[in-house]
């Protein structure tokens, strides 16, 4: 019996050893967790009062001008916290006060898009990159980007709808134009690039790209874009003077545009503007030569079915050409120039009430192209001249725009950005 116990007892001693062995375990791991979280929340604390003295620091030296003090903290907080906006800004605006502009741009994208603060820098980003950096390729990207993020940053569209009307980038003039419209944002000088879109003529359109090919000297884009409007422009000047140079001078223009166009033979600027010259001499087989040169992105053009219809009606197709001419209109109601070329194949008709109609609105077209060239500053265009060109545009069957401005000046007093 005693034997029997004794076997019986041994168990409950080893268990009662195997407890205190794993108390104690439970024990020291409870006090490394606890020791553990003390070093945490030290380290967290630490951290906190070094971020907030570099804040202040950082901030004393932004309120003093202390640039290149500025930089110097900044730039060592963004090393450590490389994902804090503030890190960043205090950084752009330091390098910006040394006129490093560029960097400033850099600096600013490197802010997270999860940051609050995110759609303010990349407008600041944005406008840098269009002016003192002179980056405006990189200042598009920079547009897209924040109205990704922000689809209702209104300087960001009004930024892209005048670079486009500046470069002479019809198709993304009329996207972004017609994106504005729909979230209510144009900038009422849009109306005006719009109206003018097959003649887009810049006061300030050479000095800007020359500026740009500064430093994208090879940019078909700004390339094509100075010529055009630059020739214009002495066409212009040519016809209000008579300089005795005026002719040498534009055949060094046309000359520019030809060159380009070798360079550049699928370029739909530079073909429209020789097709154009081509029909006025009545060169059918050049036109169609040239049409074959045209991009695929050419059949949303309605330039190029003007061009297209001018052809049939050279061949006497005269239905073709018709159609040719409305199809253009439909991709550009107010296009006057194809309403007039329409106006031709009517006449072989005799569609007397059609006819009417449409020298009417060409007339008044022309008279609303007439008092725009007028206005010394697109920007500051007359409200006035937006009622009419709303009005034209519903009587040419576009109603996206003229709807546009009817709420627009029916509601407000116009005065978007």
């Amino acid at each position: 019996m005693s034997d029997q116990q004794s076997d019986f007892e041994r168990p409950q001693t080893e268990n009662s050893g195997h407890r205190i062995r794993s108390g104690f375990l439970k024990l020291r791991r409870y006090w490394f967790v606890v020791g553990m979280l003390l070093v945490a929340m030290a380290l967290w604390a630490g951290y906190h009062a070094v971020r907030s003295q570099t804040q202040k620091m950082c901030r004393k030296a932004q309120q003093e001008e202390r640039w290149e003090d500025l930089e110097t903290l900044s730039r060592r907080w963004t090393d450590w916290e490389p994902h804090e906006a503030d890190a960043w800004l205090y950084l752009a605006d330091a390098v910006q006060h040394q006129n490093r502009f560029l960097e400033a741009a850099e600096y600013l994208g490197e802010i997270p898009v999860t940051s609050p603060k995110a759609a303010k820098a990349f407008l600041v980003q944005a406008e840098l990159l269009f002016g003192p950096a002179n980056q405006p390729l990189d200042g598009e990207v920079a547009c897209r980007k924040l109205l990704k993020l922000e689809p209702r940053a209104a300087k960001a569209h009004a930024l892209l709808i005048r670079f486009y009307a500046y470069t002479l980038q019809r198709k993304k003039l009329a996207e972004q134009f017609k994106e504005a419209i729909r979230l209510g944002l144009e900038p009422k000088d849009a109306y005006i690039y719009y109206l003018l879109t097959d003649s887009l003529n810049m006061s300030q359109g050479v000095e800007l790209n020359t500026l740009w090919l500064t430093t994208s000297p090879e940019e078909e884009v700004f390339l094509v874009a100075r010529a055009l409007q630059w020739r214009e422009q002495h066409n212009t000047q040519a016809g209000e003077t008579a300089d005795v140079n005026a002719d040498a001078v534009m055949n060094e223009r046309e000359m520019q545009v030809l060159n380009l166009l070798e360079r550049f033979p699928n370029n739909a600027n530079l073909l429209a503007d020789q097709i154009d010259a081509e029909i006025v001499k009545g060169r059918l087989n050049r036109v169609v030569e040239l049409l074959s040169q045209a991009p695929a992105d050419a059949e949303t053009d309605n330039r190029f079915w003007r061009y297209k219809g001018w052809v049939h009606y050279a061949k006497q197709e005269f239905g073709e050409a018709e159609e040719a001419y409305r199809t253009a209109l439909k991709l550009h109601p107010m296009d006057w120039q194809s309403m007039n070329r329409l106006l031709e194949v009517l006449r072989s008709r005799q569609e007397t009430a059609e006819i009417e109609r449409i020298q009417a609105l060409v007339a008044r077209i022309q008279d609303l192209r007439t008092s725009v060239r007028s206005i010394e500053t697109i920007e500051d265009c007359p409200l006035e001249l937006l009622r009419i060109l709303g009005q034209v545009a519903r009587d040419c069957g576009d109603s996206l725009v003229g709807d546009a401005l009817r709420q627009r000046l029916g509601n407000t007093d116009g005065a978007r950005p």
